[in-house]
């Protein structure tokens, strides 16, 4: 199942009884999340990384959402969440109250041959590096040299130690 919803696009698929939701494009005041929650029953997993752009009222709608499953006794996991829905994150400590945050993107800058890359970390090996506010280093795709997180630790993993205080990470 699919359907549009502004500038938004929700693609819904079912894999051993597991509602799958991915979404690309914008969240924002043109998306109306509520046809989500009519479709779940007891277990979602949002796939975020094509969502480009989240504002102030995309973040209502989508607080909205994971209020309504909450409600609803849905367990809701979050995969590869894009850099814009991380900013939102760090910002909005009710956007991982009610979450398992599984996966992640993260700015990475080559320090050999100064490539720079978003890489999708899986928070289950690096859980306590996240917890501390660390990244992980990453190998570089182009040289296979070593990448470094590119952007302030403390600013863009608060969120990690904010879901770690609920145990959503």
């Amino acid at each position: 199942m699919q359907f549009q919803t502004g500038r938004l696009t929700a693609s819904m698929s079912t894999f051993s009884g597991v509602r799958h939701v991915e979404l690309v494009g914008q969240i924002d005041e043109r998306a109306d999340l509520g046809p989500i929650v009519e479709n779940v029953d007891w277990s979602v997993i949002f796939d975020l990384a094509a969502v480009s752009f989240i504002n102030s009222i995309g973040v209502r709608e989508w607080l909205r959402l994971l209020r309504r499953l909450h409600e609803k006794s849905v367990l809701v996991s979050l995969r590869r969440c894009s850099e814009a829905m991380v900013h939102e994150m760090n910002m909005i400590v009710e956007m991982v109250a009610y979450v398992r945050v599984e996966s992640f993107f993260l700015p990475y800058m080559c320090d050999d041959c100064g490539a720079e890359a978003s890489l999708c970390i899986e928070v289950q090996p690096h859980r306590q590096l996240l917890h501390k506010m660390q990244a992980p280093s990453q190998r570089c795709p182009e040289c296979k040299g070593t990448m470094n997180f590119s952007d302030v630790p403390g600013r863009y993993l608060l969120f990690a130690s904010q879901a770690a205080e609920h145990e959503a990470i």
